[in-house]
């Protein structure tokens, strides 16, 4: 296990722990539901949704998406020690796949340092604005997709949730209050497996965060796995045993014949390798047990 440096400020290291420990609470997500609709009443049923400037760039996000408009509104960026690590050796010459977009937090920086990105966005609503922050923040050469990322092309039942659009996901196996305290949308939407519809192409860097579908997607992209360098995908324990309702053993089956060590990007300081006693699924199990979420990033 090596060292590296970590690159959080302190206020989104607090607001992140305190979010990933609040945001199944039932209180948590009741105050939310009533944030939105007085918001939605001060500024009237007209109103889609709200620019934020950034650093991240200019972002458009929906009126009653409150979580993300939380990091915005107060913060003035979203993960910029996740946006610091991502793009560590990245240049002109590198190319990215984003699977979950939402509005572009991360697209529209990422974009701005890479010479390709490929983008996947399910939620309908999410996507338009999308669009228009790809055009706000005149990042043309960007390749977006209105699709949902799996092991099969077809289409599947999802969830559009509005308070938390980020936290819109495939209707869950096993559900839960979390999933749908506010109301969402029940819609289907087109998925297709990527080693299919990207047959032939290459990515130096594949980010993914898709609320629990994220076992699926790795299903249908085996081959995109292996020509990849790195992979960011999101770890929420209760995702992978309600949604996809999968073990972390099976998870990590999907990853480690692709790379061999892993940081967790909210503490990357320390490097795991897959060879330590107990490998990366010791570490996850250690991190379910304690009820911990975070993104992972593993490299070859």
């Amino acid at each position: 296990m090596t060292q590296t440096g970590n690159k959080h400020s302190p206020g989104m290291r607090f607001l992140k722990k305190m979010y990933l420990f609040w945001c199944d609470k039932p209180i948590f997500l009741w105050s939310m539901k009533c944030f939105a609709k007085m918001r939605r009443r001060l500024v009237g049923k007209h109103v889609k949704g709200l620019l934020y400037e950034t650093d991240n760039g200019l972002l458009i996000a929906g009126i009653n998406d409150v979580v993300i408009g939380l990091h915005l509104g107060f913060l003035g960026n979203f993960n910029p020690g996740a946006l610091s690590l991502l793009l560590e050796g990245m240049g002109k010459d590198s190319s990215v796949l984003l699977i979950g977009t939402h509005v572009g937090s991360l697209l529209i920086p990422i974009a701005r340092e890479v010479g390709r990105l490929v983008g996947f966005e399910a939620n309908p609503e999410t996507y338009t604005l999308l669009q228009a922050n790809v055009r706000l923040n005149n990042v043309s050469h960007v390749e977006i997709h209105n699709l949902a990322v799996g092991d099969h092309t077809g289409e599947i039942e999802f969830y559009a949730n509005k308070i938390n659009a980020g936290g819109s996901k495939i209707r869950p196996g096993k559900d839960a209050y979390a999933y749908h305290y506010d109301d969402p949308n029940v819609i289907r939407v087109p998925v297709v497996a990527l080693d299919e519809f990207l047959a032939g192409q290459s990515f130096d860097l594949i980010i993914m965060d898709i609320e629990g579908s994220e076992y699926f997607a790795l299903k249908g992209m085996q081959a995109l796995l292996a020509a990849s360098r790195r992979l960011q995908v999101e770890y929420i324990y209760h995702h992978l045993q309600n949604v996809s309702q999968v073990s972390n053993r099976q998870f990590l089956d999907l990853i480690e014949p692709h790379f061999n060590h892993m940081q967790i990007v909210q503490d990357p300081q320390r490097v795991y390798h897959r060879s330590d006693e107990g490998g990366f699924e010791k570490i996850l199990n250690e991190m379910a047990d304690q009820k911990r979420c975070a993104d992972l990033l593993f490299t070859q």
